[in-house]
């Protein structure tokens, strides 16, 4: 498998500051003039695992008035269009960035840890037995809109995808994304000498990216072994809750471990980026594991922060960090003056997101 030692390198590199490790004889991680961080196919400068299906994209019908040219993959999925095309196109696109490696500013600073983080999750989905079915998927289906919002893809890509079982489908057409994309690389590979023009890299490497991507696709269904962020001193409790995620479904007792753990990290002087995304990671997993299933769970938080100097910075981030929070809120119709104690916490800037 490729992803789980490039996945690794691509934690090390975004959150540990190591220098990219470039031993892989596929596809290895290099440094790029605008600060960002590519996968490069091995032999190949200028193509990247991100782009490399850059110049073979359908054209975008919707800047046609009356499109007539046929989907490529036509006679495979007779009940696509060139519509569905696009969407699937972005689709690829969006899991093929999943790796990337771009500079971290304000305005993207956000959407760029709600990919990562909810790539993270959806790796992990599977592991969680103390949830009925139904519930995990709906909590699937709420960590996969997230990870397609922050991408961020179009309004029509977003509400494109379902789950069918454990099966990533196009909802219109039935067709399953996996068997989509098997097709699709598998065209390329075919008519590689059609394409030549186009495509800069050879058949091997179309059959290595497909291969990656498929290891993408099937952990966003929950079909592998989650996910594992490298191993560092000082962080072993912390990884162990990442990484065990059915600890996060017991009692207010059971969870007043990891309580701790956010504190110890929270008043950490200086907290390396590391440090702090493992911070980050822990404060969302209560918000999507805890307070996504029930709510009012948000006071066993408050209680046990009351007389804690890292109480208002844990709850503030908890709330502010990301949107996930304000979309349960919304979709769950949450009456937010119902808790006091809540809002009693909450600084200027959380205070304007919600009230």
């Amino acid at each position: 498998m490729l992803l789980p030692s490039i996945y690794t390198n691509y934690i090390r590199i975004k959150y540990q500051q190591q220098p990219p490790d470039s031993s892989s004889s596929e596809l290895a991680y290099f440094a790029c003039e605008d600060g960002s961080c590519e996968l490069f196919f091995a032999g190949y400068e200028e193509s990247t695992f991100r782009e490399w299906a850059y110049e073979i994209q359908p054209p975008d019908p919707h800047y046609t008035a009356n499109p007539d040219r046929q989907p490529i993959l036509a006679a495979s999925f007779p009940r696509l269009d060139v519509y569905e095309e696009m969407v699937l196109y972005y689709l690829l696109f969006t899991m093929n960035t999943t790796l990337s490696i771009v500079p971290v500013h304000a305005y993207n600073r956000m959407n760029d840890f709600m990919k990562s983080y909810c790539f993270l999750q959806l790796s992990h989905i599977g592991q969680i037995t103390r949830l009925k079915d139904t519930q995990r998927a709906g909590l699937r289906d709420f960590l996969f809109w997230f990870y397609l919002y922050s991408h961020p893809v179009n309004g029509e890509t977003l509400e494109s995808f379902s789950f069918c079982g454990q099966d990533l489908i196009h909802t219109e057409t039935g067709i399953t994304v996996e068997d989509y994309l098997e097709r699709y690389h598998a065209y390329y590979i075919e008519h590689h000498a059609v394409y030549r023009g186009q495509l800069v890299i050879s058949p091997g490497e179309i059959k290595s990216a497909g291969q990656l991507t498929m290891e993408l696709l099937h952990t966003i269904e929950g079909k592998t072994t989650g996910l594992q962020l490298p191993a560092e001193d000082g962080l072993e409790e912390a990884l162990s809750w990442i990484h065990h995620v059915d600890d996060w479904f017991g009692s207010a007792e059971e969870l007043t471990a990891v309580f701790e753990v956010m504190s110890k990290l929270t008043t950490t002087a200086d907290p390396a980026p590391y440090h702090d995304h493992c911070l980050r990671i822990l404060l969302q997993n209560y918000v999507c594991y805890v307070l996504y299933f029930d709510f009012s769970r948000v006071l066993e938080l408050l209680d046990y922060f009351r007389d804690h100097a890292a109480g208002k910075i844990i709850i503030n981030r908890m709330f502010a960090d990301t949107i996930f929070a304000q979309k349960i809120v919304r979709q769950k119709g949450i009456d937010l003056y119902a808790y006091p104690e809540l809002l009693e916490y909450w600084e200027e800037k959380t205070r304007s997101i919600y009230l």
